[in-house]
């Protein structure tokens, strides 16, 4: 008798069904197609809004006075830098200045009288007490206590000791023991700036005696000049801190060695002192056309930069049929040619100038859009003639920068066209992950029916089954008796 038999095990019905559900999944597959198509533009359109932004930043600076493109459009050249450099900012008048350099700017310094390392001298006078002094900066003053217990305590660690309280006091000075030779030690104290305004004052307070016993006090509060063995300043006069130089023939006197406030918008740098019998050297003032040319090289290239990449995001590859994930974007497009055209265009009211355009400056347009310095010779003179025209060029409120600026601006402001774009590509998105999650479930819920219609199925068959099996050793049974009545013979 035949065995009945179907959808008997699970790897059955698993494979049955995917076969299925391979072709009700055909629409889903579909839009993860769509949606991917549609993330690869909003990923790209969110490039193209960085490069955008990239170029804006770059033209915007054009057309704010607080932009390095003017701010560096003068530099200041000295004739001998190894006396004086200058650097000129926005500020700078054009022009040629004279100075000559008597006398640089010092920091103030004191020493110690001359000390024999190993020697307690210091600590037996002072066994057992303390002594307070006042070191003042300008107008900062500090009091320091020194105290002494140990009368075995050399001359090197007392001064040691002194150096490090010195450091520690929070004035602008700077302590430290130099040995003079195997045997001896001084204590040398350093302002750390320049100027009379920063020279370093020591007193004794009281009574007390420490730094008059040190060589750092003359004993009738005068500046006295150091010697080899004695205490005193490095400079006792205290004007030779003070930088010292003429500027147009009139006498300067300054703190300091870096000079911003005698000639405007330049910082004057005094390096050495020049011998009585040197010529003045000379700041020049001048228009920075390197500065300008660099200026406008970046604004080439950070132009060219977006060009490329919309050219290749627009592209159609004819031959092999290839195509640029905005190919057809007609607005993307018509950034490209906007940009073209006020590159190549005229600046409205600029028709009479001799400066008018970037071609008229040496800067040509290419078959693809990008723009290269066609003629460097023609740009150079156009600089070195009449560098505030081509800075006018650019930063003119109809200029070439405050133009693409204007373009670029509808481009990425909020609403502007890919901000409407990427708004809509997320709501596209939205509503294809809304169809497929609805699709998902219909196919699961799908599933969930098959499955359960042939576990039934199953079931039922497992049943018929069990009844042929039964039928059969039934009938096997009824078969054996009828041949046994017929031959005589039981099993």
């Amino acid at each position: 008798m035949a065995t009945i038999s179907g959808l008997s095990s699970l790897s059955n019905i698993d494979s049955f069904l995917n076969n299925y559900l391979t072709v009700e999944r055909k629409p889903l597959d579909t839009l993860e197609q769509e949606k991917s198509t549609l993330q690869k533009r909003a990923t790209v359109f969110n490039d193209l809004k960085s490069q955008l932004l990239s170029l804006k930043e770059r033209v915007s600076g054009f057309t704010t006075f607080e932009s390095d493109f003017l701010s560096g459009s003068t530099k200041a050249v000295s004739s001998n830098e190894s006396i004086v450099t200058a650097d000129a900012d926005s500020n700078a008048e054009i022009g040629v200045h004279t100075i000559s350099v008597s006398r640089i700017a010092q920091r103030d310094t004191i020493l110690s009288d001359r000390l024999l390392d190993k020697l307690s001298t210091t600590a037996i006078r002072f066994y057992k007490k303390t002594q307070t002094f006042k070191v003042k900066i300008g107008e900062n003053e500090k009091e320091i206590d020194i105290g002494f217990s140990d009368w075995k305590e050399s001359n090197s660690d007392v001064l040691n000791r002194i150096a490090s309280k010195l450091n520690n006091s929070g004035l602008e000075i700077t302590a430290s023991v130099i040995s003079v030779d195997k045997y001896s030690s001084r204590l040398v104290v350093t302002s750390k700036e320049t100027g009379s305004t920063n020279a370093v004052q020591f007193e004794d307070v009281g009574n007390d005696s420490l730094l008059d016993k040190l060589g750092l006090v003359d004993s009738k509060g005068e500046r006295v000049a150091s010697t080899n063995y004695n205490g005193g300043y490095i400079y006792d006069d205290i004007e030779q801190l003070d930088s010292y130089f003429t500027v147009n023939g009139i006498e300067i006197t300054q703190d300091s060695n870096t000079v911003n406030n005698v000639i405007k918008g330049v910082t004057l740098n005094l390096l050495k002192a020049q011998s009585e019998d040197d010529q003045a050297e000379t700041i020049t003032i001048s228009g920075d056309s390197d500065f300008l040319k660099e200026e406008i090289q970046d604004f080439i290239n950070d132009y060219n930069t977006t060009v490329n990449y919309i050219s290749a995001k627009t592209s159609i590859d004819t031959s092999s049929n290839e195509r640029g994930v905005l190919a057809g974007n007609y607005s993307v497009q018509q950034l490209r040619f906007r940009l073209r055209e006020v590159a190549t265009g005229t600046v409205a009211g600029f028709e009479d100038k001799e400066y008018s355009s970037l071609g008229s400056i040496g800067i040509d347009i290419q078959r693809d859009g990008t723009l290269r310095v066609a003629d460097e010779d023609k740009l150079d003179s156009a600089i070195a003639d009449n560098s505030s025209e081509i800075q006018e060029l650019f930063t003119d409120d109809n200029g070439i920068a405050a133009r693409i600026e204007e373009e670029i601006t509808r481009y990425t402001n909020v609403g502007g066209v890919i901000s409407d774009t990427q708004s809509s590509l997320r709501t596209k998105i939205s509503n294809i992950d809304l169809r497929a999650k609805r699709l998902t479930e219909r196919i699961d819920r799908r599933e969930s029916s098959l499955r359960r219609q042939f576990t039934d199925l199953q079931r039922v068959l497992s049943n018929l089954n069990t009844q042929q099996t039964y039928m059969q050793k039934f009938q096997s049974t009824f078969y054996g008796y009828s041949f046994g009545q017929q031959s005589g013979t039981y099993f």
